[in-house]
């Protein structure tokens, strides 16, 4: 057989030619190899909602402690921009409901593997208090042997 009668996926998919090689047991992935065949899959096919999505979980200090923190050296530029959309440390569990919402309403854009789990990226605008809906990516993360997602980060979409 041909190259051509063994490929499954054409470079509209996965790589630029999945087909057997020497053994029938062994797949080749083009220049690509495996990993980045499989993660560019990942973002193609992804057109679902996070797991068990009614289930999962936003931690209180996640919100408290880095989202809405503005003396944290990582997220208070987060806490700027969610503060500047009316969200407020006094009333965490609006920003907390807000992305679980967020979750349940748009579908994952990206799945990246990690040797501890998953990261589900989702994108898209998140109401906020004052009417507003700016645009957000949440990263939320399912870890290897669990079943529901924790919220890792948000931070805005670059317009």
């Amino acid at each position: 057989m041909n190259a051509d009668e063994h490929e499954f996926f054409n470079a509209t998919t996965i790589a630029p030619q999945w087909r057997f090689g020497a053994s029938p047991h062994a797949f080749v992935f083009g220049h690509e190899g495996i990993l980045a065949a499989a993660v560019k899959f990942a973002k193609m096919s992804c057109k679902m909602k996070l797991p068990n999505v009614d289930r999962a979980v936003v931690p209180d200090r996640k919100i408290t402690h880095y989202l809405l923190s503005t003396p944290h050296r990582d997220g208070h530029h987060k806490a700027e921009f969610f503060r500047g959309f009316g969200f407020k440390l006094e009333t965490w569990e609006e920003l907390a409901m807000a992305l679980l919402n967020h979750a349940r309403r748009y579908e994952i854009v990206e799945i990246v593997p990690t040797p501890f789990g998953r990261n589900f990226v989702i994108e898209g605008p998140l109401p906020a208090p004052g009417g507003r809906a700016p645009k957000v990516r949440a990263v939320w993360f399912i870890a290897n042997g669990q079943e529901f997602a924790t919220l890792a980060t948000a931070y805005p979409l670059d317009a």
